[in-house]
């Protein structure tokens, strides 16, 4: 059955004050940017704000085991910012998303450059 594509908009602007109403979106990506602003948390309440009831959210941050491997290879500028400020834990992360009110109901872990 085909149905007409939904409706979408893409948006530019600071994470921390997104020009979007309360409560419009239903799917939600975030995904390798927590790592370099400086309030994590302040973003992801930003991107609950906007987030409809039931919205899906995915939200990725770099894996810390790749990131690690990074520190020791990368240029000292990509641990400054404007680059990654922090390296999450797993366990970190899922502290700081549920936090945030959400629930993670699928985890994966993938080396850098997965999504290319």
């Amino acid at each position: 059955m085909l149905t007409s594509a939904r409706r979408k908009e893409c948006l530019v602007s600071k994470a921390e004050t997104l020009p979007v109403a309360d409560g419009v979106a239903t799917r939600v990506l975030c995904t390798e940017v927590l790592e370099h602003v400086d309030d994590p948390a302040w973003v992801l309440r930003e991107l609950v704000r906007i987030g409809a009831a039931g919205s899906i959210y995915l939200i990725t941050v770099p894996d810390p085991v790749g990131e690690r491997v990074q520190q020791k290879i990368a240029p000292p500028f990509y641990f400054k910012q404007p680059n990654h400020l922090r390296i999450f834990s797993r366990d970190e992360f899922a502290t700081t998303v549920a936090e945030a009110g959400l629930e993670i109901t699928h985890r994966g872990s993938y080396g850098f450059f997965w999504s290319v």
